[in-house]
């Protein structure tokens, strides 16, 4: 249960999203916020295996890009330098650190900002959007999501990933901060933990 962030892909003919509606509401809030929180359940529906898995958790985005995300008693974070994957199963962390020149595009922190990624289209007002991918060499975010949205907030995102499966992201609370919560961003870890480096 990695992939958080997601939506399917409709074939209609939509309208660009206004500068009035609930979606430009949504992401300026977004964009402003210091720190947001999610609450989410995670399904992955597969066709070619016919199961559909689900996962609760936790997902907090910082400003300058850090995120750390709970699923079930996994943890996955961006401290800023490094991208910990932690597997409570295993007792294993992977520590894959950033060369100085290397900038690290996520797959949460861009709900941040979506307008640097994606181009909203409205399919229903204020209500259902679809977002295509602006940047087709950034091959780690989905080509397209479709959003949902109920009373003003984010409800709901999905997608199809490289499988062919569909991950659906429900939005159970979200919150936006005017502060950050440091400590979220640092690893903590059991002693007994290995660490496996990426090289």
């Amino acid at each position: 249960m990695t992939r958080i962030i997601a939506i399917a892909l409709l074939v209609i003919l939509p309208v660009v999203a206004t500068a009035t509606d609930a979606y430009t509401a949504l992401k300026t809030r977004f964009a402003a916020a210091a720190q947001i929180t999610l609450d989410v359940l995670i399904t992955v529906d597969s066709d070619m295996f016919g199961t559909v898995d689900s996962a609760d958790g936790v997902i907090y985005i910082a400003a300058d890009g850090r995120y750390y995300a709970r699923i079930i008693d996994d943890v996955y974070l961006f401290d800023g330098k490094c991208i910990w994957e932690y597997s409570a199963e295993n007792n294993q962390v992977t520590k894959d650190c950033l060369d100085d020149d290397e900038y690290f595009k996520s797959k949460l922190s861009f709900i941040k900002n979506l307008d640097r990624h994606y181009e909203a289209s409205t399919l229903r007002p204020d209500s259902l959007y679809i977002l295509r991918r602006l940047n087709d060499e950034d091959s780690s975010l989905p080509d397209s999501l479709n959003l949902s949205l109920a009373d003003k907030n984010l409800s709901r995102i999905s997608y199809y990933d490289l499988n062919n499966d569909l991950n659906t992201v429900m939005i159970q609370s979200q919150q936006c901060d005017s502060v950050v919560t440091d400590s979220l961003y640092h690893i903590t870890i059991p002693d007994s933990t290995e660490i496996i480096v990426v090289p």
